[in-house]
């Protein structure tokens, strides 16, 4: 297609040495700066974030408990997502939970657990701004 461009042509882009396809064309972005921030919609960056493999299959049992701690938080504001007028103090939540870090909240909960929870909740509200920040609203919330 006319002016179109292909992925040989981006300067971001350097060619993988370890890849694996039998082609030898495979590339990758030269850092994680060139990533676009948010959920990416290039099918090249898609394939460059692997949040599967370098978050979930690190951070199985860690998240698996911000679930409960998430679910937990449903239950008590009788919610079916993260009502968000409910708490607007996250650094500060975040800070006291740190501090009991290694104990269990008075329900049964783990501090460090409700401290990731504010800190993933601060950081994606952090990323919601960037990714627009006329509306202060990112990508689609569940």
């Amino acid at each position: 297609m006319p002016g179109s461009r292909s992925d040989s042509d981006d300067p971001r882009l350097v060619s993988e040495p370890g890849c694996d396809c039998g082609t030898g064309n495979c590339k990758s972005f030269r850092s994680v700066g060139d990533l676009s921030p948010g959920l990416p919609s290039d099918a090249l960056e898609r394939k460059s974030l692997p949040i599967g493999t370098a978050v979930l299959d690190y951070f199985k049992l860690a998240l698996a408990e911000v679930a409960r701690v998430s679910l937990a938080g449903q239950i008590q504001h009788n919610t079916t997502g993260w009502d968000r007028s409910k708490s607007k103090d996250h650094a500060d939540a975040l800070i006291r939970h740190f501090l009991e870090r290694g104990t269990s909240d008075s329900d049964g909960l783990s501090h460090t657990g409700k401290m990731t929870w504010r800190a993933l909740a601060l950081l994606q509200e952090e990323c919601e701004t960037k990714s627009s920040p006329s509306t202060g609203l990112g990508n689609p919330r569940p």
